[in-house]
């Protein structure tokens, strides 16, 4: 139970992930404080893309405040994105929470964050959601999660788009995008391909294909709010990344259909033919016909366990 007990969480401004998960453990009766694992500021932003030294000052700065800045007594440290701390600062906060229990969640995969090594020699207890991964470092698998279930059974439900497409300018996911509109004219899909502003000046190649790219986030309410009005969710995985996005169990609280080009969804245990269609990232066709197939109820008991209170009961082994 967490009813009463004092949680330092560090966490990434993702969406509003880190929120939720805030929110969800005050809901149990925990007392949370929360900070970033890195500088947040528009100032530290302009330094980290044009002046990496000054950079570095201001990060060092950053958490040394936060290490002063925190509670006298902790219960738990919860560090999300741990290769985004130092490992002196992790090492002070060991030394400083002794009594606490230090947990890292990775959703991220390893190999692209090798850094994420350094710091496992100072937590208790890590969870992944890439089970490679918790094979090769002997962690504990954990999936993502959802918040709340969006849609009811309601097959009158009227959609405003075929499928919708979120994420950011990495690898070759342009170039899968393109390929996707190119092959699939009849499908009207939403796209919101977010890429930071100085990114895109910086890349000429790319100018010609401004259309593409929308230059704010989508905030986390828009994101559900165009979720539910989509038949199914695009999902194209980082080229090099094994587990699944977070979209892919947002996809499965909203009773959306999921396209992906990330062939490991095959060994999850909610893999149905029904609702998940696999892509080729090189030749992304999509079956009209199977979009206008009915969705297919998954058990009530599988999905509960992809819920939100359900991942921290497992990331807290409570």
């Amino acid at each position: 139970m967490l009813k009463s007990k004092r949680i330092l969480f560090i966490a990434p401004e993702y969406f509003n992930y880190y929120i939720l998960i805030k929110h969800s453990l005050e809901s149990e009766g925990a007392y949370v404080d929360l900070f970033y694992n890195r500088p947040t500021s528009k100032l530290s932003k302009f330094f980290f893309v044009f002046n990496q030294w000054i950079y570095k000052k201001i990060n060092q700065c950053y958490f040394r405040r936060l290490l002063q800045g925190a509670s006298q007594d902790y219960d738990y440290i919860l560090i999300i994105r741990a290769d985004l701390v130092p490992v002196d600062f992790i090492k002070k906060l060991r030394n400083k929470y002794s009594g606490a229990k230090f947990i890292q969640y990775i959703w991220d995969d390893i190999s692209l964050f090798p850094k994420l090594l350094d710091s496992f020699q100072f937590f208790d207890r890590i969870l992944s959601y890439e089970p490679g991964d918790c094979n090769k470092y002997g962690l504990i698998f954990r999936p993502f999660f959802f918040v709340i279930q969006y849609k009811t059974n309601d097959c009158t439900h009227q959609y405003v788009y075929d499928m919708f497409f979120i994420g950011s300018f990495h690898t070759d996911r342009l170039q899968v995008l393109e390929n996707v509109k190119k092959l699939n004219p009849q499908i009207n899909c939403y796209m919101h391909f977010y890429i930071n502003p100085v990114t895109f000046l910086l890349n000429k190649a790319i100018w010609s294909k401004r259309s593409f790219f929308r230059f704010r986030k989508m905030k986390y309410a828009e994101m559900i709010g165009t979720m539910k009005n989509s038949r199914a969710i695009l999902d194209i995985q980082n080229i090099s990344q094994n587990g699944l996005t977070t979209r892919i169990f947002e996809a499965l609280g909203s009773r959306s259909k999921i396209i992906t080009t990330n062939m490991n969804i095959l060994d999850y245990e909610f893999y149905n033919g029904n609702n998940i269609y696999l892509i080729d990232r090189n030749n992304p066709l999509i079956e009209n016909s199977w979009l206008n197939l009915p969705y297919e109820d998954y058990d009530t008991e599988l999905i509960n366990k992809y819920h939100i209170k359900s991942w921290i009961n497992e990331v807290f082994d409570i």
